[in-house]
């Protein structure tokens, strides 16, 4: 992930960039960007990848990102879509 240009990331990029605090400086905009298009996008995993591993993040990271904590609680508290 680290050699692709930003405009080439992934949603599976960002969420192994974030949940390893990998230039969170830039990588976490990008992921924040992209929950608010989706919140329950899986990335990898599992619908919510990205979100948990952007919710896990320390304190101290999340604090870098003013209103961030909050955002990331009203996007984890919305509705995930239906199944099928």
């Amino acid at each position: 992930a680290c050699a692709k240009p930003l405009r080439e990331l992934t949603d599976k990029d960002l969420r192994m960039l974030v949940g390893q605090q990998v230039a969170l400086e830039i990588s976490f905009p990008l992921a924040l960007r992209r929950l608010r298009e989706n919140p329950w996008q899986e990335a990898f995993y599992y619908e919510g990848d990205l979100l948990e591993s952007a919710r896990k993040l320390p304190d101290v990271e999340l604090d870098r990102f003013p209103g961030a904590r909050e955002e990331l609680e009203k996007l984890a508290n919305s509705p995930m879509p239906d199944a099928c």
